[in-house]
């Protein structure tokens, strides 16, 4: 995501401001980016794994229900941010 937010955004920005249609195409940083999120989906599918999805047993305590509750709610933010990345923003790549 800091690669996302400190050079593919402020690319796609300069883009638009001077309307300057001969830059290296965009076509690459998303390309890479798309595969950045295959990788990091498969990470937090084996992180989900690992942590028998993110479900507190009985005798676990309070930090580690709060630890799995945080990763879900990590990884809910996740989706949506690849999926707004993926189909909103580069539908077409």
């Amino acid at each position: 995501m800091e690669k996302e937010e400190r050079v593919l955004f402020p690319y796609i920005r300069e883009l638009v401001r001077t309307e300057v249609r001969s830059l290296p195409s965009v076509h690459a940083p998303i390309y890479v980016m798309e595969h950045e999120h295959e990788y990091v989906g498969e990470l937090i599918k084996k992180i989900r794994t690992l942590c028998k999805g993110f479900t507190s047993q009985d005798g676990h305590c309070e930090q580690v229900a709060f630890a799995f509750n945080t990763l879900s709610e990590f990884e809910q933010d996740l989706i949506w941010h690849i999926h707004l990345e993926n189909n909103i923003l580069f539908p077409d790549y």
